[in-house]
């Protein structure tokens, strides 16, 4: 899986995980604040990632990897 794909699987896991809450709690999809907030959090994430993409791909993949094999047992936790 390239890192790009990786990266926007990433992204759209996280837009789920953070806006299922949030809706669920609202009641309604038509909360305005709740969609602005999604809107600029992600829409940050997403730039961040573009631009790390372009000017320094190693960063990113460093960023997603979740359990670095050279990181301590009492780091992980």
């Amino acid at each position: 899986m390239s890192l790009a794909l990786k990266a926007f699987a990433w992204l759209v896991f996280g837009f789920v995980i953070t806006a299922l809450p949030l809706f669920l709690v609202a009641g309604t999809l038509s909360w305005t604040a709740g969609w602005i907030f999604l809107i600029l959090l992600y829409g940050w994430l997403l730039i961040g990632i573009l631009l790390l993409l372009k000017y320094n791909p190693g960063l990113l993949a460093e960023r997603m990897n979740v359990s670095p094999s050279n990181q301590k047992t009492w780091d992980k936790v």
